[in-house]
C-alpha cells in the first residue's frame, strides 16, 4: 500500500469525511454509540486532573475561605500568616508558617495559642460530628514554638473557652 492509498483509507475513517471521503459525514457508528461514555470519561478524567492538581499545590486559594470558617467556628479571631498548605483528601491536615487563635470574648490576654510551623491533622468524620454539633476533636496539632494564655477567671471563663459566646 502506498502513501496515497494510506492516506486515503485514513480520510475515510476520519470522523469529518465518509467512506466516499466526503467532507461533513457523520462519525462512525462505533464512535456515536459510545460519544456518552467517551465525554463523561474525559469529564471525570479533566476532574479528577483538576482535584490533583489541587492537592499537590496545597489548596492556597482555600486559606481565606478555611481561615473565616475557623473563626466563624471558633467565635474568636482566627490568622493564618506565611506558608500554607492543605491536604484534604491524604491524611488531611494544614501546614502553616503562623498560626493565630485569640482568646475567648472577654478575656484579657493577647492570644489563646500563637505557634509556629504548624502542622494540623483531623479526620473527616470528626469534622462531621462537629457539623452535628459535637466537639471537634483534632488528630494531632504540632508546633516548632508555641505560646499559649491558658488562664481562668473568678467568674469560670476562660481563654479556652471558644464558640459563640452563651447568651443568659
Amino acid at each position: 500500500m502506498n502513501w496515497f492509498q494510506r492516506l486515503k483509507r485514513a480520510i475515510a475513517f476520519s470522523p469529518e469525511a465518509d467512506a466516499s471521503g466526503a467532507v461533513g459525514a457523520l462519525p462512525p457508528a462505533g464512535w456515536r454509540r459510545h460519544r456518552g461514555a467517551w465525554t463523561a470519561g474525559g469529564i471525570t478524567a479533566a476532574v479528577v486532573a483538576i482535584l490533583a492538581a489541587a492537592e499537590v499545590a496545597g489548596w492556597p486559594f482555600l486559606r481565606g475561605p478555611l481561615q473565616r470558617g475557623m473563626q466563624s467556628a471558633a467565635g474568636v479571631p482566627v490568622t493564618i500568616d506565611g506558608d500554607f498548605r492543605l491536604r484534604l483528601f491524604w491524611q488531611p491536615g494544614l501546614t502553616a508558617e503562623r498560626l493565630v487563635v485569640g482568646p475567648a470574648h472577654g478575656m484579657e490576654a493577647p492570644h489563646l495559642l500563637a505557634a509556629d510551623a504548624v502542622v494540623l491533622r483531623w479526620r473527616w468524620g470528626d469534622v462531621w460530628r462537629f457539623r452535628q454539633g459535637q466537639p471537634l476533636h483534632i488528630q494531632s496539632l504540632e508546633a516548632r514554638h508555641a505560646d499559649a494564655w491558658l488562664m481562668r477567671l473568678a467568674d469560670g471563663r476562660a481563654t479556652w473557652q471558644l464558640g459563640a459566646p452563651e447568651s443568659a
